[in-house]
């Protein structure tokens, strides 16, 4: 029933004792894998991936808090190939690498309210210049914060903080969160210009949903001889990757991808983070994610070749389609006698209120604010500059009033308001943390009178928190 997981352990117990020891030793070998998980796996790829000539998958499941491999795909058919797609197949990433450079930027003290350029850009390095675009629609050229660059994953964005934190720094934490495969150490890391196994992504994620702390996976839990006697004994191997905070705000911007941005097919109905990934001409196509108790990855590619995946079911695959789907009916399965429990929030993070417009700590005279989450240890000194708190001032009169603020989420998906009432479009914008503005236009159609007929952003897009949704309304 786990066959390349087999196969796997196998090669382990050749490598320990000896092909004699293996096959003609009576050994008795106690694993890490969950039978109900593994069943639940090959149902969920079957349930997206069931056509001739559809693409193959691998999920790999580890314990965050231990390492042990619960579950484990490595192939369609292990009669068919013996290659261990979990382990042995490597590919690139794609954007599921870009939470390692975020955990390097927070680690640098870069928080997550910090504004960067989105727009396409060419960096010049020795031998070649690197030209990256973004595949995100509606992205202009205003900065943004990282935190909408992550969710919405921005790959302007994150050209930009790579140049910053420096490709070595973030193949360093990559590492040290659990990534084994070779890793070189060239700006385009950030976009996931790498290859890597499922098996590593799987790893290096469980370091994030366990506070920071990676342990390295294992399969073989112990080994006795026929007699009973003890031969091999694995106890979980654990040492701190990134701080408790980093991990934490890492978590936070990941759950946020979920909730509102590329990866929304992964919802599973309770706390879990995670980040799409897909690579040029759409050749691979990942989901990566965690809960507090499980860390899964699922590859969607063609095994054999660099095949383009343009027409799957009618369908172009990118890492928020099939892989997203077969993660969240694998987790759901997995965590259906779990209970649900959101992941821990270390004591030295704290919600700043920023100014909308000058991303600083918020006074009481800034018209809107949004929250934003820092570390104890970096969290701004300095009070916006463009509203200052004139209480503070000798000058301000005992009779001044006070700016009234409406306090904004960190990003909001805009609600579609075409057709409505004005009412009811001011209602569900506000609520939604947005801030309306009208204007009207003359209509010949009585039934446009006095109702939305466009709006900008359209409905669906995700922006900052007290974003200017402008809205058009009918009139005669």
């Amino acid at each position: 029933s786990a066959p390349y997981f087999t196969e796997y352990v196998k090669q382990q117990l050749i490598d320990e004792f000896g092909v004699e020891a293996v096959f003609e030793g009576g050994l008795r070998v106690f694993t890490t894998i969950d039978l109900d998980m593994q069943a639940g796996a090959h149902r969920s790829i079957a349930e997206y991936l069931n056509r001739s000539g559809d693409p193959s998958s691998s999920i790999v499941a580890v314990d965050p808090g231990t390492g042990a491999i619960k579950a484990m795909v490595g192939g369609d058919d292990f009669q068919d190939s013996k290659f261990n797609l979990a382990v042995q197949g490597k590919r690139q990433p794609g954007s599921s690498f870009k939470p390692f450079v975020l955990a390097t930027a927070l680690k640098q003290g870069i928080p997550l309210s910090e504004q960067i350029e989105p727009g396409a850009i060419t960096i010049p390095l020795p031998g070649d210049d690197w030209k990256v675009t973004n595949s995100t629609r509606g992205i202009g050229s205003d900065p943004i914060s990282l935190w909408q660059g992550t969710i919405m994953s921005v790959n302007g964005v994150y050209a930009r903080l790579v140049m910053r934190v420096s490709a070595a720094a973030t193949a360093a934490t990559a590492r040290a969160l659990g990534v084994a495969s070779s890793l070189p150490e060239y700006p385009s890391i950030a976009l996931g210009a790498v290859e890597v196994s499922p098996l590593d992504m799987a790893t290096a994620y469980g370091a994030l949903a366990n506070s920071g702390v990676s342990c390295a996976p294992y399969a073989i839990t112990r080994v006795t001889n026929a007699s009973g006697k003890l031969l091999m004994k694995n106890d979980p191997d654990c040492e701190s990757a990134v701080s408790p905070e980093v991990a934490y705000m890492t978590t936070r911007a990941l759950q946020g991808v979920i909730t509102g941005g590329t990866g929304r097919r992964a919802a599973i109905g309770r706390p879990a983070a995670g980040k799409t990934g897909t690579t040029q001409e759409y050749r691979d196509a990942w989901f990566v994610g965690y809960t507090p108790q499980l860390a899964t990855s699922v590859w969607v590619g063609y095994p054999d070749e660099q095949k383009e995946m343009k027409s799957v079911h009618g369908m172009r695959v990118s890492g928020g389609t099939f892989p997203a789907q077969i993660w969240s009916s694998f987790m759901k399965k997995a965590h259906s006698k779990v209970a649900v429990t959101d992941f821990k929030r270390p004591k030295d993070i704290v919600d700043v209120k920023l100014c909308t417009i000058s991303h600083q700590p918020a006074t009481k005279n800034c018209p809107g604010v949004y929250s934003s989450l820092f570390a104890l240890s970096v969290v701004p000194e300095d009070s916006c500059p463009l509203h200052p708190d004139l209480a503070l001032s000798p000058k301000k009169g005992k009779n001044q009033s006070s700016v009234s603020q409406t306090v904004f989420p960190e990003q909001a998906a805009v609600p579609l308001v075409f057709g409505m009432q004005v009412s009811d479009a001011t209602d569900l914008l506000e609520n939604a943390g947005l801030a309306p503005r009208f204007t009207f236009e003359y209509v010949t159609d009585i039934a446009q009178v006095a109702r939305v007929i466009a709006q900008d952003p359209t409905g669906g897009e995700i922006v900052a928190g007290g974003s200017t949704v402008l809205v058009t309304v009918g009139k005669r």
